[in-house]
């Protein structure tokens, strides 16, 4: 969450100049929605896990952890 407030209001380089983010609504309700998603989703998740135990299973804690992740795909390709 906090990652999303330290970018808003910079120019983005997939934005045309011309455009500026703007504080409304919708950004508001995007912001609401990653705020809630662990407490809201999270037993979702993990009945899904429960129904499809084969399929792979990832927790991604830090930016970090997904980096390796990343790096570690991109060996395999």
């Amino acid at each position: 969450m906090y990652s999303v407030f330290k970018r808003f209001g910079k120019k983005r380089s997939d934005l045309p100049a011309y455009l500026d983010e703007k504080w409304n609504f919708e950004y508001f309700k995007f912001c609401k929605w990653i705020w809630s998603f662990p407490k809201k989703q999270k037993n979702t998740i993990i009945d899904l896990h429960m129904k499809y135990p084969e399929k792979p299973f990832l927790i991604i804690k830090s930016r970090k952890e997904m980096r390796k992740l990343l790096d570690k795909l991109k060996q395999e390709t």
